[in-house]
């Protein structure tokens, strides 16, 4: 099923981080993607949000305003408003530094991958020193 897609608001794109605040309208979507890196998600909505994962299953992700979480790379699936009002969240991803080697930690890719990954949504965000990194890529979609 083909849905109206999420609306994404780049506010913040350097040479240390993205953050990108993403809205949903009820219904709308982020259409079929796959995170490439890992990333923070911070819910200014509280709700519960569907995900359709790859063979058809699917379940729902709630979610409350202010309690952010991770989620490692290589999830994919496609994230739907499942709410009767308009659902807001803020994508983070960082470059950062580790033992001088510039490293990707988390990267976004065209959707927020964040509501899945297994396990709790909880999962809190580590602290970590940020240094400068060169940026590759960013919006992406389902290879």
């Amino acid at each position: 099923m083909i849905r109206p897609a999420a609306v994404p608001t780049v506010q913040i794109d350097d040479s240390r981080c993205r953050v990108v605040e993403w809205r949903f309208a009820p219904g709308v979507a982020t259409g079929w993607h796959t995170h490439a890196h890992d990333y923070v998600v911070v819910p200014m909505t509280t709700g519960r949000l569907l995900l359709e994962e790859p063979g058809g299953a699917t379940r729902h992700a709630e979610l409350r305003a202010g309690v952010s979480y991770t989620r490692a790379a290589g999830v994919e699936h496609d994230v739907i408003n499942d709410n009767d009002g308009e659902f807001v969240f803020v994508f983070v991803e960082i470059e950062m530094k580790r033992g001088g080697t510039p490293v990707t930690v988390m990267k976004m890719e065209a959707v927020p991958e964040h509501l899945t990954g297994g396990s709790s949504m909880d999962t809190p965000c580590p602290a970590a020193p940020l240094g400068p990194a060169s940026r590759s890529g960013g919006y992406g979609s389902k290879s």
